[in-house]
């Protein structure tokens, strides 16, 4: 059952304080998904992230992902995890843009 949920998509993004289970279940979807990596590889390589949340993830550079997965996956991860990201700030911003300029305004 959990085989079919890994071959959909992510919808949202993890929590930031997501735990590492659920990080090893992104990286699996992320991996399985943008890279046609199979299931039991992706595992495999998601495996590798063994404690963090989702927010150290999301702060770790290219560099730091290639040493925990190797060069190839981390490479991948790190693309696919920026990507992701930026598609998320996109949907914020198509939802709500006239409330994001106007707290831009004020902090300027």
């Amino acid at each position: 059952m959990e085989k079919i949920t890994l071959l959909s998509a992510p919808k949202t993004l993890p929590l930031g304080s997501a735990p590492a289970d659920e990080v090893r279940t992104y990286i699996t979807q992320l991996l399985v998904k943008n890279n046609d990596v199979p299931v039991d590889i992706a595992e495999k390589y998601a495996s590798k992230w063994e404690i963090g949340q989702f927010s150290q993830l999301t702060q770790a550079s290219e560099e730091a992902l290639q040493r925990i997965f190797g060069d190839n996956v981390g490479l991948c991860v790190y693309i696919a995890l920026q990507e992701a990201l930026r598609e998320d700030i996109s949907k914020v911003l198509d939802k709500r843009p006239s409330a994001i300029i106007s707290s831009l305004y004020w902090v300027v």
